[in-house]
């Protein structure tokens, strides 16, 4: 018999663990996604590039290199913010037996933000390049 005491084994009957996990995957994944943009930011800062074509170019670099990384480090950090009052929440909610799993608020809000500022700087380095 694995168990000892039969006792000690709790049936669960609602989703509130499960979902607390799911909170818990999707902070990280916000949180990887900050990393991800305040390591894009120091790239961008150093000025780090793959030479692919062959020929060797000398002195690129944008006029709004600093003001690019700059960018990408706010929303890196807006990351880390929106992931932890999200996360929050959560385990506010969780602890008085009331998950809220997705707060449309924060978390929409925020991704249309990054998407749109995303890809203004995909097109700043576009026109540049």
């Amino acid at each position: 018999m694995l168990v000892a005491n039969k006792n000690e084994i709790m049936q669960n009957r609602t989703s509130e663990p499960r979902d607390l996990l799911m909170s818990e995957r999707t902070f990280l994944s916000w949180v990887k996604c900050g990393s991800m943009m305040c390591l894009m930011a120091c790239l961008v800062v150093v000025n780090f590039r793959f030479e692919t074509s062959g020929n060797e170019v000398s002195g690129w670099s944008p006029k709004y290199n600093l003001l690019i990384a700059i960018l990408l480090c706010v929303l890196g950090l807006g990351c880390f913010i929106v992931s932890g009052i999200s996360y929050l929440q959560s385990l506010h909610g969780y602890k008085h037996q009331r998950v809220t799993t997705y707060d449309p608020r924060y978390t929409t809000g925020y991704l249309i933000v990054l998407c749109i500022a995303l890809l203004g700087i995909n097109l700043a380095f576009m026109i540049e390049g």
